[in-house]
């Protein structure tokens, strides 16, 4: 089952190019192994080279301490994480308009 997160993961990678913002929202997950971290991270860094803006919702401690490893707040921001998807959403759509 992780390994079909991550082959979605990389799936999604392709539908970043139009978009000028991604927000990863990941309240709901429980778990991140190796591999879906490594996915994580490589769609991170193709936003962040295609120019795009990244935001992200850690959700659990647990997960927010792995992603921490990868150090994707210092790549994207500390301003760009934050606790709930709305608020994200919030933030995206006032830089918008």
């Amino acid at each position: 089952m992780i390994f079909g997160v991550a082959r979605a993961i990389q799936r999604e990678r392709k539908n970043i190019a139009p978009c000028q913002h991604l927000i990863l929202d990941l309240q709901d997950v429980t778990h991140l192994d190796t591999t879906v971290l490594l996915a994580i991270e490589n769609m991170v860094d193709e936003a962040l080279e295609l120019g795009k803006s990244v935001y992200l919702v850690p959700g659990r401690k647990n997960v927010e301490k792995r992603l921490q490893k990868l150090e994707l707040q210092q790549k994207i921001g500390e301003e760009n994480i934050f606790r709930d998807r709305l608020s994200a959403l919030r933030h995206v759509e006032a830089l918008t308009h």
